[in-house]
């Protein structure tokens, strides 16, 4: 089972200074420019395997597509490739936007 994350979590650390962490948005590129999480960016899950290499030396990765199924793959995926702190973001960008935060 992934680590997950709320986004009312996600948006307190974003608002406390988010360092040393990447938002990684999973959706396709239409989606993503369509509303995305403050700072997030954009790797679909189809290229996500590509960029392995690059995300294993961030701390901390957290994963968001639009309602957390895709986002919970990616997470999976991520921690079969080595990253340690790798979270799911939980309702994805649909629960971030109900819960009022802007994108």
């Amino acid at each position: 089972m992934p680590k997950s994350i709320t986004v009312k979590e996600l948006n307190a650390k974003l608002a406390a200074g988010l360092t040393d962490a990447r938002i990684i948005d999973v959706r396709s590129p239409e989606e993503f420019s369509s509303g995305a999480i403050p700072q997030a960016m954009n790797i679909p899950l189809s290229q996500l395997a590509n960029c392995v290499t690059e995300l294993k030396v961030t701390k901390t990765l957290y994963v968001v597509c639009h309602s957390g199924g895709r986002s919970r793959v990616a997470t999976l995926m991520l921690e079969a490739a080595g990253c340690t702190s790798v979270y799911n973001i939980t309702g994805g960008t649909s629960a971030w936007l109900a819960a009022g935060f802007s994108i």
